[in-house]
């Protein structure tokens, strides 16, 4: 069905071709590509901060004291569930936005995923067509917004004739602005050649007014991140941005927080043969020597008694 859409709509798509190719220069989306850009910031460093509040405000119930090197298993054992969850929740909220925004078919206020084609001028009927872009990642060259979402192809400066005039390193053009953002790299900002070379051709353009203010000119540096410069947004928003994770784990806190009112502990050893021969010669030496006391005065005792229920004999005259 969606091929019998474009054959149908490809005369009417070559004579507006080059009015929607205009719609695809990068000067039109740069604005909202920043501010989206801006904003996932924003979310990731809010999602992380109310996970760790919630972390924080947890309570850790123990009925009695643990050690040291359990208090730290246990610690880093939460720390690291805690981090995995936190970016897993993130990135399933982020991939059903995208989900949602494909599956919905909502259109751009650019039409960058869906033209708007006028099918009768006297009743004016509108149409919508799906925009196609050129893969060039891609085994295919075509690929159309109605059926996928990850439908790119570079950013580019044209000129008024429509003629593309400069291919932008990294920056990347879609069907919706969210696509283009995640797909985006910023390895162009990592070069100080290529801002230059982008400042160039944008001054070149017409009514284009050159900012000649000095932060301009500096670039990002690779030395003080983790992340790839040729790493996609996509890859920096699954880790939330963020460069490390610190924690400050003390256990003489958790200690004091507990007060514990006294502590007991068991002794296990296990007897060992030498062990076993010397407390059973121990035990008999002390029978012996208490039998030694003992059995004198037992004997005592029991001839006493066996005196006093002797029964004499008698005499009879």
């Amino acid at each position: 069905m969606l091929i019998c859409l474009c054959i149908f709509f490809k005369d009417f798509y070559a004579d507006y071709s080059s009015y929607y190719e205009t719609k695809k220069d990068f000067r039109s989306s740069q604005q909202n590509i920043y501010n989206i850009i801006y904003q996932l910031c924003i979310l990731a460093n809010s999602s992380v901060y109310n996970n760790i509040r919630i972390l924080l405000s947890s309570v850790s119930i123990n009925n009695q004291l643990i050690s040291l090197n359990q208090f730290n298993r246990e610690m880093n054992q939460t720390l690291d569930n805690f981090q995995t969850k936190t970016i897993n929740t993130f990135t399933q909220t982020l991939d059903l936005i995208r989900t949602s925004m494909q599956g919905n078919a909502f259109v751009t206020l650019l039409e960058t995923n869906w033209q708007f084609v006028i099918i009768e001028e006297q009743n004016t009927i509108f149409s919508t067509i799906p925009v196609v872009y050129n893969n060039t990642d891609k085994n295919s060259t075509i690929c159309s917004c109605a059926t996928s979402r990850n439908c790119i192809e570079p950013a580019r400066l044209f000129a008024d004739n429509g003629t593309a005039i400069y291919t932008m390193e990294g920056f990347v053009l879609g069907c919706y602005f969210l696509e283009t953002v995640l797909h985006t790299s910023l390895s162009c900002l990592y070069s100080i050649s290529c801002i230059n070379e982008f400042r160039q051709a944008y001054v070149s353009l017409p009514n284009a007014v050159e900012n000649d203010d000095p932060a301009l000119n500096i670039s990002f540096n690779s030395k003080i991140t983790r992340f790839n410069v040729e790493d996609t947004i996509e890859i920096l928003a699954s880790q939330m941005f963020i460069e490390s994770w610190t924690s400050n784990i003390s256990y003489e806190r958790y200690f004091n927080s507990c007060a514990p009112n006294y502590c007991t502990y068991t002794y296990y050893y296990r007897f060992d043969a030498f062990d076993i021969l010397t407390t059973f010669l121990s035990i008999f030496s002390g029978l012996s020597v208490g039998l030694r006391f003992i059995v004198p005065h037992l004997v005592e005792i029991f001839t006493k008694i066996r005196n006093h229920f002797r029964i004499a004999p008698t005499l009879i005259a």
